[in-house]
């Protein structure tokens, strides 16, 4: 359970970095 924690929450930071990265460019 606290490796599937990890890795969600790894996946929302990785979402995020996206996200800014997207705003960044527009």
């Amino acid at each position: 359970m606290l490796a599937r924690q990890a890795d969600s929450k790894r996946a929302a930071e990785i979402f995020n970095d996206l996200a800014a990265d997207e705003g960044e460019h527009h």
